[in-house]
């Protein structure tokens, strides 16, 4: 409850209809800052449990070493909801750049609740009679 309500305070709701464009896009606006070539996406994948659901990106990228650190953490790094899962790397053929697969992963919470929403709507309401003597 308390790291949800961090989420709520700080934003990072993202309606249901725009993770997938939210998840594609962060990847390619740190793609492009970092300077990692994205060779391929593959099918975006999708899990969840009962509070969040899960989006699953694998990506081949071929780049230098510093790009791809710099691009890792940049996903990872701030309020951003992605990580690394799997990470599979191994030299180019001319052993200038590094190739490899990476699976990044974002969750989001399922069920956000509806603005508006007032909050005394989940305390629990006790009254007390008192007896008369």
């Amino acid at each position: 409850e308390v790291g949800i309500n961090k989420f709520r305070q700080e934003g990072l709701e993202v309606p249901p209809e725009d993770q997938q464009n939210q998840f594609a896009r962060a990847i390619q606006d740190q793609q492009v800052r970092s300077g990692v070539g994205i060779q391929q996406f593959g099918r975006v994948t999708t899990q969840s449990n009962q509070f969040f659901l899960e989006l699953t990106q694998p990506i081949s990228v071929q780049s230098g070493e510093e790009q791809l650190v710099d691009f890792l953490y940049r996903l990872g790094s701030g309020n951003s909801l992605i990580r690394v899962r799997d990470l599979t790397l191994r030299p180019d053929a001319p052993r200038q750049q590094l190739s490899g697969t990476v699976k990044l992963v974002a969750s989001y919470q399922k069920n956000p609740p509806k603005k508006g929403t007032p909050a005394a709507a989940n305390t629990k309401m006790t009254t007390s009679t008192a007896k008369r003597p």
